[in-house]
């Protein structure tokens, strides 16, 4: 003998007024991640922009079946953890995901952090034990991402000039 979940308190609510009642709690229900196992890699700004990391998470959820509504729910598993501390002070402000999306490159993608990344890609130099092929690929994904018209035989000459002294 288990307690109602719902009880009307209305004598005179029919049956049709419980089964709206029941099928609007289970529309709001539906719209709320039954279990939130997310296994999307998190954010990290020094390997990926705010809006490539976007792009990744949109396709992840779309993927496994979440709706636009359900995504600022589950945005807060693939954040680092400085990351989610930024959420942490400004979820409140987000009304929808295009909110959410909006401040997320405002502050990730910002003059600053743009410019962090073309630092770190202009000191850049392979290490001794990391792939020569990986590295190079890594150095041009990076030079399309902050110098978006540069042809790429550019990008590939600042890696050539970055590998470890004994492969140049």
């Amino acid at each position: 003998a288990h307690a109602p979940i719902i009880q009307i308190q209305d004598d005179n609510a029919s049956t049709s007024d419980a089964t709206n009642l029941i099928n609007a709690l289970a529309k709001r229900l539906s719209k709320i991640p039954t279990a939130i196992n997310i296994k999307h890699k998190k954010f990290d700004p020094k390997h990926e922009t705010a809006t490539s990391h976007i792009a990744s998470i949109e396709r992840y959820f779309t993927a496994h079946g979440y709706t636009e509504e359900q995504f600022l729910t589950l945005v807060p598993e693939t954040l680092d953890e400085a990351s989610r501390l930024w959420w942490d002070l400004n979820h409140e402000n987000f009304q929808n995901w295009n909110d959410f999306k909006t401040s997320f490159r405002n502050h990730y993608d910002s003059w600053f952090e743009v410019n962090e990344r073309k630092r770190r890609l202009h000191t850049r130099e392979q290490k001794l034990y990391e792939p020569t092929e990986v590295f190079i690929m890594e150095m041009v994904k990076w030079g399309k991402i902050c110098f978006p018209e540069e042809p790429e035989k550019e990008s590939v000459e600042r890696a050539k000039l970055a590998l470890f002294h004994t492969l140049r």
